[in-house]
């Protein structure tokens, strides 16, 4: 196991809380109409950033796909330049918009811009453990909420392949998903849930090791085995089980399901995708870094499964 089981359950258990908050921020948002055909359909209102883009289903994965090739590129040149203040006016910006996003389905007024202004600064110029990671559910809710109204659960499969094959590439092969993660988190600003921790099991084991020598020695042992660790999950890893997962709800609403009884059954898929994550974590190993969407992606279509037989 890669981190102590400790962590690892909060990191279980904040990814499913972000995954049914996410479900639930877009049955909230949706308008069901029921013709007199008995067709169902469903619209969302724009929201507190505008409306959504034009485009559907295919051209919603080659955007997608498009935007994170660009992205990616985009952190690493800044990595590559060590420009961090560039990357937190970027960041800041995206923060705000997802979260007013979000807070537009509960608050129907203006002030939710400033609102969401007032949690961005917090988040980017106050960082701490609990700030960063409640924020981060309430962000990727704001993202799926845009995304999920544009895709089938057809399209957001393909979405999910695509960006387990991207993912494996970017970790095992090329490496440069690692690269991203390392200079977003010395910039303390990682997009994604970012569970800082000490590892008193690595402190006691350098005690022991490290008794007979000397306290200069001592203390550079325990610098370099037992300092501070982080526990960390990319926000990709959180927001795609979100859209595959809204996006099978809102088809199983069109199918006639009750809006209640399709938010049980898409919950199910964000329950595998749980399993799935709890796997990979209890299976990793300390030192190394794991694609997790090819897992998270196993568990989503799994729980399709499961989600459509009921």
């Amino acid at each position: 196991m890669k981190h102590s089981p400790t962590i690892t359950l909060i990191i279980i258990l904040t990814f499913l809380t972000a995954q049914l908050f996410g479900l639930f921020v877009i049955m909230k948002d949706a308008r069901i109409e029921k013709k007199p055909s008995g067709e169902v359909e469903i619209s969302h209102p724009e929201s507190a950033v505008g409306p959504r883009p034009e485009f559907r289903d295919w051209q919603t994965v080659l955007f997608l796909t498009i935007a994170i090739l660009i992205g990616s590129i985009f952190i690493l040149i800044l990595a590559r330049f060590r420009q961090p203040y560039v990357w937190k006016g970027f960041y800041f910006m995206a923060v705000w918009g997802a979260i007013a996003v979000t807070l537009g389905v509960f608050i129907k007024s203006d002030a939710v811009l400033a609102i969401a202004i007032v949690f961005a600064l917090i988040k980017v110029l106050k960082p701490n453990p609990i700030i960063h990671n409640l924020t981060e559910i309430i962000i990727y809710a704001g993202v799926s909420l845009i995304i999920v109204p544009l895709l089938t659960p057809l399209w957001a499969s393909v979405l999910l392949v695509l960006v387990s094959v991207y993912d494996i590439l970017a970790v095992w092969k090329s490496g440069h998903m690692i690269t991203m993660a390392k200079f977003q988190m010395n910039t303390k600003l990682f997009s994604g849930l970012f569970i800082p921790y000490s590892n008193a099991q690595d402190h006691a084991e350098v005690r022991a090791k490290a008794a007979p020598a000397r306290t200069s020695s001592v203390k550079m042992a325990k610098k370099k085995q037992g300092g501070p660790q982080s526990a960390i999950l990319g926000g990709g890893d959180i927001v795609y089980p979100m859209i595959f997962s809204g996006t099978v709800m809102e088809g199983l609403i069109r199918s006639g399901v009750p809006i209640l009884n399709a938010f049980l059954r898409a919950s199910i898929i964000a329950a595998f995708a749980t399993v799935a994550l709890a796997f990979l974590l209890i299976r990793s190993e300390k030192g190394k870094f794991y694609p997790a969407m090819p897992f998270l992606s196993a568990g989503c279509f799994a729980g399709l499964v499961v989600a459509w037989l009921i």
